[in-house]
């Protein structure tokens, strides 16, 4: 009772009980049959398997990303290896060719001639060599 008079409240009550049938209409309308209702359930498994998908390819993807990080920083120390090697190689190959007596413009023949100039480099320039042809 609303300010001593029933009426308002009786209507109030219609109202909300008018609100109440136009819902359950709508719930009553727009449910599914059972077919529906069998394919919504399987939509929503697709979905999660779609969402369990989604989360494994995002896990692999963060291992490949880190994988592919440590591969990056693995191919620039064996690139920083290999320019040293290369260096030191360069190095050697040039000490080793400062060590050589080269004379072109001829060809030694015969064993006689090449044993003579052995000797030669060997008693005058103190360098015991094998000549190579």
């Amino acid at each position: 009772m609303l300010n001593g008079n029933p009426e308002p409240e009786k209507g109030h009550k219609l109202a909300i009980e008018e609100q109440d049938n136009q819902k359950r209409k709508r719930e009553t309308s727009f449910s599914p049959s059972p077919e529906g209702q069998r394919v919504q359930r399987k939509q929503k498994r697709v979905q999660a398997g779609d969402m369990d998908e989604i989360a494994e390819i995002k896990r692999d993807q963060r291992a490949y990303q880190t994988e592919v990080t440590t591969l990056r920083q693995e191919n620039q120390r064996l690139t920083e290896r290999l320019e040293r090697v290369e260096q030191h190689l360069e190095k050697l190959e040039k000490a080793e060719r400062r060590n050589n007596i080269v004379i072109k413009g001829g060809k030694l023949q015969g064993s006689e001639i090449t044993a003579e100039v052995e000797e030669l480099l060997k008693n005058k320039v103190g360098i015991q060599t094998k000549i190579q042809d």
